[in-house]
């Protein structure tokens, strides 16, 4: 990343678009606290991410949902996954017990409590590492492409999740993707490329700026498709790491 700066405010929902390898992933990671910045600062709520004594704040304010679910679970039975961030964290019994009900009920998991996780759908999957993250209770959610693995219905029941936790808890979410439907849904759009930040504006204004369409390898008409196309950004020949 170079020349890269922007703010997250809170109950924010925006997206973070690029073509493969520019710089979009590395800039989750940052936002997360996950990678460090050898130059430059990364902070949560005034916390600098380097410090390491401060590790575990920026854990309780940042959680980072990746790509593939299958690589994510850690427990046996879906209320196991959704009360280990909970235990890990130091809440109380109590505390934990009424976080993982509280998810349970938010995305309409009660029925599935007791399955094991690998005898869910993936879109499944991704419903319970979210509200394993969201029973810690963070001020923001990092997902680094969460519907890449999923099939076109699943992906949009996932969107409309990710778009839910917003309005009715307040978290702030960073939402990176390929799929340029998405993006085009969210009031904001961060554009990526070669590692730098070079949009950061509303989708109208993106459809405008015909320098950055050029930039990123977007046709507009890709902008106003529906989820059914599904349109992905570019591959991209860019010598940044992801």
């Amino acid at each position: 990343m170079k020349d890269a700066s922007l703010t997250v405010r809170e109950r924010e929902v925006l997206a973070v678009i690029g073509r493969n390898a520019s710089g979009k992933s590395t800039l989750s990671k940052l936002a997360a606290g996950i990678l460090t910045p050898e130059r430059g600062v990364a902070t949560v709520d005034g916390l600098d991410t380097r410090d390491e004594r401060l590790g575990l704040e920026v854990r309780r304010r940042v959680a980072f949902l990746q790509q593939n679910p299958e690589s994510q679970f850690v427990s046996v039975t879906v209320e196991r996954e959704i009360a280990s961030g909970p235990e890990n964290l130091g809440f109380t019994a109590a505390d934990t017990r009424a976080a993982v009900g509280d998810m349970l009920d938010f995305f309409g998991l009660v029925e599935l409590r007791k399955c094991p996780p690998s005898a869910l759908s993936a879109g499944q999957m991704q419903k319970v590492l979210l509200a394993s993250l969201l029973a810690m209770k963070p001020a923001y959610l990092v997902l680094d492409e969460p519907t890449s693995y999923l099939d076109p219905i699943e992906r949009d029941a996932v969107s409309r999740e990710v778009k839910r936790i917003s309005q009715s808890l307040g978290t702030s979410v960073v939402w990176v993707t390929q799929f340029l439907y998405e993006a085009a849904a969210l009031p904001r759009i961060i554009a990526v490329a070669d590692g730098r930040v070079c949009f950061d504006g509303a989708v109208a204004g993106l459809q405008d700026d015909a320098a950055t369409l050029a930039l990123l390898g977007i046709d507009i008409t890709e902008l106003r498709q529906d989820s059914l196309g599904t349109p992905r950004l570019p591959g991209a020949r860019s010598r940044c790491p992801r």
